[in-house]
């Protein structure tokens, strides 16, 4: 699996139990969202960035189940292939003009 490695070194959740693990990969999800999408949805309305870092989580979750996300000692590896389906659905859920509130 080739990836990009999310450093998270300061912020290195440890992984003792399934609900540890559950809580760890929530707070891990917005670190993600953070670093990789603040930039382009830092302009839509709060609620709706709220609604794509819970996209995120919930993308990051589907993407452990299949074997696409790893716990390394420095952070996280995403597959790059999930890495750059997550990066096109956050582009088109930002495109889309229907989830903007006037």
């Amino acid at each position: 699996m080739t990836a990009d490695i999310i450093d998270i070194r300061s912020k290195k959740p440890s992984m003792k139990d399934k609900e540890e693990q559950v809580i760890n990969l929530a707070l891990l999800s917005v670190f993600y969202f953070t670093d990789k999408f603040e930039s382009k949805v830092s302009h839509l309305h709060e609620e709706i960035r709220y609604a794509l870092c819970i996209m995120v989580y919930q993308y990051l979750v589907d993407a452990k189940k299949h074997n696409d996300l790893e716990f390394t000692k420095d952070g996280f590896a995403l597959a790059t292939e999930a890495a750059n389906d997550l990066e096109r659905k956050i582009d088109e859920a930002v495109k889309t003009k229907s989830i903007t509130l006037n």
